[in-house]
């Protein structure tokens, strides 16, 4: 199937057809959420910029601080996915987003190593520290 995915570069959100109408509209929400996330490039580039990086120099995209960068796009993308369906009264999904949103940025905490999830919320945790 299809990856959902939103493209940037044409403004285009891709959802796959096959997923249940419940799920398309969850999905379409998230993606919504990316658009959100990147309609403003210089705050983007500040807030992301590991993953700006990344774009041109796919070594970096190994790096922890990528990682991190990545999980907080998709945690930002699901958070104003979910204030998009609060917005408009959709309340089931608004749950639905929530719960979505927690067990998605698990997963992608333990998406490699045993040991990366200790290093990510070390950085995440030194990070804090700076600001």
């Amino acid at each position: 199937g299809t990856a959902d995915l939103y493209d940037p570069n044409s403004k285009t959100i891709f959802v796959n057809k096959r997923l249940k109408s419940g799920n398309k509209l969850y999905s379409t929400l998230h993606e919504c959420g990316h658009l959100l996330v990147q309609q403003n490039v210089n705050s983007y580039e500040k807030r992301y910029k590991s993953q700006v990086e990344g774009l041109f120099d796919k070594r970096k995209c190994r790096s922890i601080r990528w990682r991190i960068d990545f999980l907080k796009e998709e945690y930002d993308a699901w958070d104003r996915g979910y204030k998009l369906a609060k917005r408009v009264k959709i309340l089931l999904f608004c749950a639905m987003l929530f719960i979505g949103a927690n067990v998605i940025a698990a997963t992608y905490v333990f998406f490699q190593q045993k040991n990366e999830a200790k290093r990510i919320t070390d950085a995440l945790e030194e990070a804090n520290k700076g600001k």
